[in-house]
């Protein structure tokens, strides 16, 4: 494999970024896994990130910290976890929220961020269960 990782410049209002892209290989164990979370579409013959139809028998502390880790941030000025869910459906993240109350006790309310975009909010009074 050529170096994995690479640098692109992105030229903003006054400001040039780096980004930089990684690239990694995979297994064949984790197959099973793009499977559950990504579905074919068959018009454009891309994949579509969802949340699988079990999500409630798969939720468990672990899957909450994955997903909090991969798309979420703290909040510190109100103490308060956001999951960032936009390309879900808003069917989809209501499945997430309700899962995670059924499972774990935690009420997380489902917002809309912008124009056929929900996002997940664990307020400051639920996210001390995060922590325990």
């Amino acid at each position: 494999m050529s170096n994995p990782v690479k640098s692109l410049e992105v030229k903003g209002l006054n400001k040039v970024y780096i980004n930089y892209i990684l690239k990694t290989r995979s297994l064949n164990i984790f197959n099973s896994y793009h499977d559950m979370f990504y579905r074919l579409n068959p018009e454009t013959n891309k994949y579509t990130k969802i949340v699988p139809e079990n999500i409630i028998d798969l939720m468990d502390p672990i899957v909450l910290a994955y997903l909090i880790q991969g798309d979420g941030n703290l909040d510190k000025g109100r103490n308060r976890v956001r999951i960032y869910t936009n390309s879900y459906s808003k069917v989809e993240v209501e499945q997430l929220a309700t899962s995670i109350k059924t499972k774990l006790n935690i009420y997380t309310a489902v917002l809309l961020d912008r124009k056929d975009q929900y996002n997940l909010t664990i307020e400051a009074n639920n996210s001390k269960l995060l922590y325990s």
